[in-house]
């Protein structure tokens, strides 16, 4: 489980980076998607074309 602060403040606890899912990729924007729902996610690199 990915746990934020409880004072409101938005805290990042994962920071995750990226490989593909440019213009038109299927399963980059599968992947994506779910792992940013909560918020709590923070793409910190990618390279997507």
């Amino acid at each position: 489980m990915i746990e934020g602060s409880a004072s409101g403040k938005k805290i990042f606890n994962l920071k995750y980076g990226m490989v593909g899912g440019g213009q038109g990729a299927f399963i980059g924007d599968v992947h994506c998607k779910p792992i940013v729902m909560d918020g709590k996610a923070k793409l910190a690199a990618g390279c997507f074309s």
